[in-house]
């Protein structure tokens, strides 16, 4: 079982399965979100997030969707169903929401 673990200042180590952690590490319930937060009294501390790193994810993002809007959109021209497609606008839309 994966336990994770911070070094003295706080900062995330990582998860170890059947490998000892770096000597004085501190175990810690769950892992951060980004491995650059710390850990500070009893819960992880997130780095924030600039513009600038939240325009990257959201292209990221939108770049995976590629493969699921082409299928979306043969299945609208074949079939004439906007299921698949109703659905990646769906999936656009709360990227966007997150990224203003």
């Amino acid at each position: 079982m994966t336990k994770y673990y911070i070094d003295e200042s706080g900062n995330y180590l990582g998860g170890f399965d059947g490998v000892q952690p770096p000597a004085r590490s501190i175990e810690v319930p769950h892992p951060p979100k980004d491995a650059k937060a710390k850990w500070v009294s009893s819960q992880w501390e997130e780095p924030a997030v600039s513009q600038e790193e939240r325009q990257i994810r959201a292209a990221q993002k939108l770049a995976l969707l590629g493969p699921r809007v082409q299928w979306a959109i043969l299945q609208k021209l074949l079939y004439n169903d906007n299921t698949a497609l109703n659905a990646i606008k769906s999936k656009i839309d709360e990227i966007k929401s997150q990224n203003p």
